[in-house]
């Protein structure tokens, strides 16, 4: 199973539930904060990992100084 097939799987799954996709990662607004979603392809792209985290907005605002972007990617995350 390579990378495209993982992805194509995972939003099957993610989409009906309420997430959105951007490339490999997903974005979900759950009441004050996002959650996101990230498949990262090996270099030798023989293997993935998911990476999740959770991002509240007010923390962000508060450390950075700015909003969080429309979608976030799983570095930003408050939690990882």
């Amino acid at each position: 199973m390579n990378a495209k097939h993982v992805i194509s799987a995972l939003d099957a799954h993610l989409k009906p539930i309420g997430f959105t996709r951007s490339k490999s990662a997903w974005n979900r607004r759950i009441d004050e904060v996002i959650e996101v979603i990230d498949v990262q392809v090996s270099m030798s792209g023989d293997t993935v990992t998911l990476n999740a985290g959770v991002l509240d907005p007010t923390v962000h605002k508060a450390i950075w100084g700015e909003e969080p972007p429309e979608f976030v990617d799983e570095p930003l995350a408050t939690v990882r």
